[in-house]
């Protein structure tokens, strides 16, 4: 099973499982902002900082247990956001 494949699987898994969650953050204003390209800058670079504890956090854990059987299937240092 490749990279691909594995994080289409889940992907789709996600999605289906948090529907209810993507509708309500859709709703708040900070997002509507985004969208319609009017927030401001000061709060979009407290989002992406946000993401950027949020992938360190992630990739930090995957790599810590990337050889518990749950995790290898899933671990694929090529599709990380950050780099060392």
């Amino acid at each position: 099973m490749n990279a691909e494949t594995v994080s289409q699987g889940l992907s789709i898994q996600l999605r289906q499982s948090t529907v209810g969650e993507h509708r309500e953050t859709e709703g708040t204003n900070f997002i509507k902002s985004l969208f319609q390209g009017t927030c401001s800058e000061k709060d979009y670079v407290a989002y992406l900082w946000s993401l950027k504890e949020i992938y360190e956090t992630l990739e930090l854990a995957l790599l810590k247990n990337k050889n518990h059987p749950a995790v290898s299937r899933l671990f694929f240092p090529e599709l990380f956001r950050l780099s060392d």
